[in-house]
């Protein structure tokens, strides 16, 4: 392999992985994410937990956290509190939902995102089953949506990945440079 194929294999690799991120003087913590979603939208939940890496996340799916006997309401809204990131799987089966604690998520999290400065996110909607953004929940609409398709996941996930380090960068860059 020549030095510029290698290279540009390198930096492609780079990107795809959110990106230099500095040089850390200590372990970082693994990102904290919240994966919010429609009971009939589980399965798609369930891929998505699966595809993000759990060597950079800590992620939470009420599935995989939720123990018999715990008082659900307030684990799920300590978990949504603790996040850094809320993942929630826009689809028409969420835009119809009329009770479900699903929205009681949404609302949490929504309420979460305005004590963030305007261009951190914390609530990032997933346009699922080729559900287009004004077929979603309306209250998403205002977020920028990424795609989550069946035909292109593996692509999708990855960018959404790449996303979600990027935001976790400058979030923790501008928290460092807040504490100086």
């Amino acid at each position: 392999m020549e030095a510029l194929e290698f290279v540009q294999q390198l930096l492609e690799r780079l990107d795809n992985a959110g990106g230099y991120q500095g040089r850390s003087q200590r372990p970082q913590r693994r990102a904290q994410i919240f994966i919010s979603y429609e009971r009939t939208d589980q399965a798609v939940a369930n891929k998505l937990y699966e595809a993000l890496p759990k060597d950079r996340f800590e992620v939470w799916l009420d599935t995989t956290f939720l123990q018999g006997g715990e008082d659900w309401n307030q684990e799920l809204e300590d978990k949504i509190k603790a996040s850094d990131i809320f993942l929630v799987l826009n689809s028409k089966n969420l835009a119809s939902k009329v009770i479900g604690f699903v929205n009681k998520e949404i609302d949490t999290a929504l309420d979460l995102q305005k004590y963030r400065q305007r261009g951190i996110e914390f609530v990032v909607p997933l346009l699922i089953d080729g559900t287009l953004a004004e077929e979603g929940l309306k209250e998403l609409q205002r977020f920028h949506q990424l795609p989550l398709r069946r035909t292109s996941f593996d692509t999708d996930i990855a960018q959404i990945i790449k996303r979600i380090s990027r935001d976790l960068q400058r979030m923790t860059r501008d928290l460092k440079s807040e504490a100086l």
